[in-house]
């Protein structure tokens, strides 16, 4: 009797564990310093931000789990050595992928790369502020990926 009350317990709990959870998404990160892709192994971290919750990403060789989104929109932090990237209020809608998903971090310091259509030529001549570009790129499987366009002074 004892072990069907015991057996009858755990297949109840076990049914309810993750019940209202979304699982969890791998996410593929690559990192590239003026067109250079760099090795971030485990050696980075993203955060996603959301007024006073901060959520740190389960970060494995190169690629992290996305935590559990549940608000609108994030702030994202990417830390790798001496780079810390910000991409302020990004939708949760570009966050939780329905497919396989990578996530492409870039930065492009001057003279810029005029492949990536940041800064016209014109531009580049009259605008000597902008030192540096930083992208987030995400790159779902079997489709265009939307990119995030960042500058710094």
């Amino acid at each position: 009797m004892k072990f069907f009350i015991l057996t009858g317990a755990i297949a109840f709990f076990a049914s309810c564990s993750g019940q209202n959870d979304e699982p969890q998404k791998t996410i593929g990160v690559t990192f590239s310093v003026d067109d250079s892709l760099q090795k971030i192994d485990d050696n980075f971290k993203v955060f996603f931000i959301n007024n006073k919750d901060t959520l740190k990403a389960r970060v494995m060789k190169d690629s992290f789990q996305l935590p559990s989104i549940k608000d609108s929109s994030y702030d994202i932090i990417f830390m790798y050595r001496d780079y810390n990237l910000l991409f302020d209020r990004v939708p949760k809608t570009m966050l939780i992928p329905k497919k396989g998903m990578g996530w492409e971090f870039r930065i492009d310091n001057r003279p810029f790369n005029f492949l990536s259509r940041s800064l016209s030529a014109d531009e580049y001549k009259n605008d000597s502020a902008i030192r540096q570009f930083y992208y987030l790129k995400f790159d779902p499987e079997g489709m265009d990926g939307i990119t995030i366009v960042r500058k710094r002074n």
